[in-house]
């Protein structure tokens, strides 16, 4: 991320370079030591949240007028640069930001801050992006004062961002670990009760339900032989027809009767015929 502010980023350009000629012709005035430093958050930042570290310029004498400073983290992965920001009013800045969130680089010029004790010039937002730590370091080009007096940074102090997912430590605690071990083996066991008290109560049914089959088997047996039995009973006591060869069945009584007496009528005629 990038912005300017009037006067455009050429006025900003010409009054840096004025500033390093001044500082190769001017020795440093407004203090003798003049370290630069980032002061982060003493709290660790979580997962997807950001927080702020300042550049702070230490022992400032004659307040801090103009500055070209970067600032960047070890390990864009744990936390990322994702903006920056000009303290004090100015009249000229330049903000960029890397793409991969590695660093800022922070341009300023005709700033009014205060003029002595330490002075914070800039604000870097980082987001956290895993579980971890990394560093963060600042590297000053330029410093000035606000007459254009440079100043000889003799240190240059960097900071610490702390990532975590949950907003508290990043490491768990031995106490926790044991507590977790203790009721994992404590399910354990309760499930591998439950897993052998299923698996007898599953023997038993399956010893009943082979007993009920072996009975279910038995009994359809029983019942044909009854059945058989019953079936003979039946016929032993059914009339069965005899079939007469040449007869389709027994003469009925009427029959028999008519042939008993043509039977009789013929040998009485053939009596009478004898005795004439």
């Amino acid at each position: 991320m990038s912005g300017i502010d009037a006067p455009t980023a050429p006025a900003t350009a010409v009054l840096l370079g004025v500033l390093l000629l001044t500082a190769t012709a001017v020795p440093a005035v407004a203090a003798t030591d003049t370290p630069v430093r980032l002061a982060g958050a003493d709290e660790p930042t979580v997962v997807g949240e950001t927080t702020t570290v300042d550049v702070v310029v230490g022992n400032a004498d004659g307040g801090v007028g103009a500055y070209d400073l970067t600032v960047a983290v070890d390990d864009p992965n744990v936390a990322a640069v994702v903006d920056a920001e000009v303290a004090g009013d100015s009249g000229a800045r330049d903000v960029a930001v890397a793409p991969d969130g590695s660093n800022a680089s922070v341009r300023a010029a005709m700033l009014d801050t205060d003029d002595a004790g330490a002075v914070t010039v800039a604000t870097v937002t980082v987001r956290g992006e895993s579980v971890g730590s990394t560093d963060v370091a600042v590297s000053v080009e330029t410093l000035g004062d606000e007459e254009g007096r440079a100043y000889a940074v003799t240190a240059e102090r960097g900071a610490s961002v702390a990532v975590t997912d949950d907003g508290g430590s990043t490491d768990r605690s031995d106490d926790d670990a044991a507590d977790d071990q203790t009721d994992g083996s404590d399910g354990d066991g309760t499930d591998d009760s439950d897993s052998n008290s299923g698996s007898e109560s599953g023997t038993e049914r399956g010893s009943s339900s082979d007993s009920g089959a072996t009975e279910t088997e038995s009994a359809p047996a029983g019942q044909s032989a009854g059945t058989g039995a019953d079936a003979g009973d039946g016929d032993s006591e059914r009339e069965v027809p005899v079939e007469v060869s040449g007869f389709g069945s027994l003469p009925s009584p009427a029959a028999a009767a008519f042939v008993l007496f043509a039977g009789a009528a013929l040998i009485c005629g053939a009596l009478y015929l004898r005795r004439r």
